[in-house]
């Protein structure tokens, strides 16, 4: 992680400087202030106040009452001023330094428990991504373990990510981590289930499922099958989380009520800061709606795929290189992504998405080119098509998870 100066070694200070000022407030400040009282007397009106006393009463004793004349001061007394005026000032520092360290921190970062081991069962491309991820800023190499049959895919992982923990046992990842993420193909995960019977546990865990179409119902039997007590939670990412930029979807068991509530309730915003570290990630209310997720986010990279394809070679069909025109493609439909997602500020100061809507109308001059493209895309049922798209992708989703 680094050390960073000054943060890190104002918040090792303060500790210090909070004994120092306690120390100085019983050990010297209440005794002087016993002696002079007692040496100038609380009703003599010779007694005054000097900026140096007032200083001095304000740092040290923190107290209502007058404690008489101290001036002219002695050299111990200016020196002991000064001193406490340095402690001061790191103190406050010190705060200043945690402020601005809390601010300019991830949000994901903030209130989380940082103590979480994360394991993966199975070390494939997304498993990969998600380590690229979280160790981005979420956590360290040293609280990830990984297992995988391949031994050569495990070395390349220890090679890309140093500090990270490989095994091929199944059961080493579940004692270890606290969350375990299921990045394995659905067909192996009864083996896998079946690989984790009869494993030790002092607390129940937390798995998290990224696998198609497996339910939770399912999920959950096959693990308690093995004799653990865990939490799961299913989650539906999509493929371009492998360059940073997924969009997933998560829900819970039971509508959102945890077995084991005390042990794993702050565990589910952390799931999410792992989705979030490569994309983003919601939380929908019932997992029946996994499926339209599966038809919209999990599939839509392919009905994009298209829609770059198809510009592109309206592109060469008007005389543009492929490579340009396929370049060209791309990089307008990624813009035009980050047009929407740039967002802007509702009545109540919140941020929210841009309408599509509006943005193609912005783009659309009244009898200019856009309307006349856009005008085709409309008679020939653009729009229709890819709603129907996504419907017949979410059928065929809920179709293979009944069986």
């Amino acid at each position: 992680m680094g050390f960073k100066w000054p943060w890190q070694l104002s918040m090792l200070a303060e500790p210090l400087m909070v004994a120092v000022i306690v120390w100085a407030y019983l050990g010297v400040g209440i005794p002087v202030y016993m002696t002079q009282a007692e040496e100038c007397g609380s009703e003599d009106e010779t007694c005054h106040w000097t900026f140096t006393d007032a200083l001095y009463f304000l740092i040290v004793t923190m107290s209502t009452v007058g404690y008489g004349d101290l001036s002219p001061a002695t050299p111990e007394l200016k020196a002991f001023t000064v001193f406490m005026i340095l402690v001061g000032v790191v103190f406050v520092f010190s705060r200043i330094a945690n402020a601005v360290t809390f601010v300019t921190s991830p949000v994901s970062k903030r209130g989380r428990d940082m103590s979480y081991t994360i394991g993966f069962l199975g070390g494939g491309m997304m498993a990969e991504a998600l380590i690229g991820g979280i160790t981005g800023g979420l956590t360290t190499t040293d609280k990830i373990v990984v297992s995988d049959p391949v031994a050569p895919r495990l070395q390349y992982l220890q090679t890309k990510f140093p500090g990270v923990t490989t095994t091929a046992d199944n059961q080493e990842v579940v004692q270890k981590a606290d969350i375990i993420i299921l990045a394995v193909k659905p067909q192996v995960f009864t083996q896998v289930a079946e690989s984790l019977a009869g494993v030790k546990l002092n607390s129940p865990k937390m798995f998290v499922s990224i696998m198609a179409g497996v339910t939770l119902d399912s999920l959950v039997g096959q693990i308690k099958s093995s004799g653990i007590e865990a939490d799961v939670i299913r989650v539906m990412p999509n493929t371009p989380a492998l360059v940073g930029c997924g969009s997933a979807a998560f829900a819970l068991p039971n509508h959102g009520q945890l077995s084991y509530e005390a042990q794993n309730a702050a565990k589910v915003p952390y799931v999410k800061s792992i989705f979030t570290s490569i994309g983003v990630c919601e939380q929908v209310a019932k997992e029946e709606l996994m499926d339209a997720v599966t038809g919209l986010s999990g599939s839509g990279p392919a009905y994009v795929y298209m829609l770059i394809e198809a510009m592109a070679d309206g592109g060469v069909k008007n005389g543009l290189p492929r490579d340009v025109a396929l370049k060209l493609a791309a990089n307008t439909v990624m813009g035009s992504a980050k047009m929407v997602m740039a967002g802007v500020k509702d009545e109540g100061g919140f941020d929210m998405l841009k309408h599509p809507g509006v943005l193609k109308n912005a783009v659309e001059s009244p009898g200019g080119t856009t309307i006349a493209g856009t005008s085709v895309l409309e008679d020939k049922g653009f729009r229709s098509a890819v709603i129907s798209a996504v419907s017949a992708a979410t059928a065929r989703s809920r179709e293979l998870g009944s069986k």
